[in-house]
């Protein structure tokens, strides 16, 4: 039975064996060459900043993910819906894939060749959906930014004023602390005197009038050195006071002078791939269909030499 089911090839190898790989050969070459399907393909880099050296998107990239497959995608296909797009071109237009990665979004479209312009156009609408949105983001950031650099200056103008402020009442605590140290100084020498007057005096009443001018002279000086310790105490205070606001004011120049390089580093989103056509590799299903005709062109083969066969035998 097997002999005569291989009988007509081994009577017509040579006719078999080429016409099998002909059609092999041409079978493959259209699957091979004819890309039934193709990708397209898009992406963009959305709206980041610098933060601690590293570039980061100012809303999750997840999030921008989740947005564009379900926001943009029901906003571009309500448009095109109110334009007259048919169901059968918004379904397609539904298998789209959006993925993630770094701080950049892709979008991917698999379809039949010569329809690349139709989601090509499709992927540009969503495009323009998300950098909408990221400029809103990254114009908010600036302004949020802009924001705190004005408070800084306000607060840096509002502390100078103060340590200034301070700087001039220490000034005016030293001068009266000199002026009373003079007068403690000229008190002193007044009782000084008065006592050498005492030593030397035998007038009762003179000595009487001596001690009262030096129980005066000394509750003078007991009293400028009560005053004394009150102006220290607040030279004190005062000090503290300004080398407080001075840590400040330099704390509140950091941050401005880091919010202004903040502001510098904040970048609105870019496409980085225009739509485009993406050649797909071939994969299982081409390579099922590569066999598929290859086969199909050793039947193909065995029916044709099975027809020379049954044509040069008698009637």
């Amino acid at each position: 039975m097997t002999g005569r089911i291989f009988e007509p090839i081994r009577e017509n190898l040579k006719i078999f064996l080429v016409t099998a790989a002909a059609i092999s050969i041409a079978s493959v070459a259209a699957i091979s060459i004819y890309p039934t399907r193709v990708a397209v393909k898009s992406s963009i880099r959305v709206a980041t900043a610098l933060s601690s050296n590293r570039w980061e998107a100012l809303i999750p990239i997840d999030q921008i993910s989740k947005l564009t497959s379900d926001l943009y995608l029901s906003k571009v296909l309500v448009n095109l819906a109110s334009q007259g797009a048919s169901d059968a071109s918004l379904r397609q237009f539904q298998d789209l894939k959006v993925g993630s990665i770094g701080q950049s979004i892709s979008l991917q479209n698999i379809v039949s060749a010569g329809d690349e312009d139709r989601f090509k156009k499709f992927q540009t609408l969503i495009l323009d959906q998300i950098v909408l949105d990221q400029v809103g983001f990254s114009e908010n950031a600036r302004a949020t930014i802009h924001l705190t650099v004005q408070s800084a200056i306000r607060i840096v103008e509002n502390l100078t004023q103060r340590i200034d402020r301070a700087i001039r009442e220490l000034k005016e605590l030293d001068h009266r602390s000199k002026a009373l140290q003079e007068l403690v100084s000229a008190s002193r020498s007044q009782i000084d005197e008065a006592l050498k007057a005492v030593g030397y005096s035998k007038d009762m009443q003179a000595l009487f009038a001596r001690e009262t001018d030096i129980r005066e002279a000394r509750d003078a000086v007991m009293n400028r050195e009560v005053d004394q310790r009150r102006i220290d105490e607040e030279r004190g205070r005062l000090n503290r006071e300004i080398s407080d606001l001075q840590q400040a004011r330099e704390g509140q120049l950091k941050l401005k002078a880091a919010s202004e390089q903040e502001l510098l580093f904040v970048c609105d989103p870019s496409v980085l791939l225009e739509p485009s056509t993406i050649p797909i590799n071939i994969g299982p299903r081409r390579l099922f269909l590569v066999i598929a005709a290859i086969i199909a062109s050793l039947a193909a083969a065995y029916l044709i030499v099975i027809m020379i066969r049954r044509t040069r035998l008698p009637t």
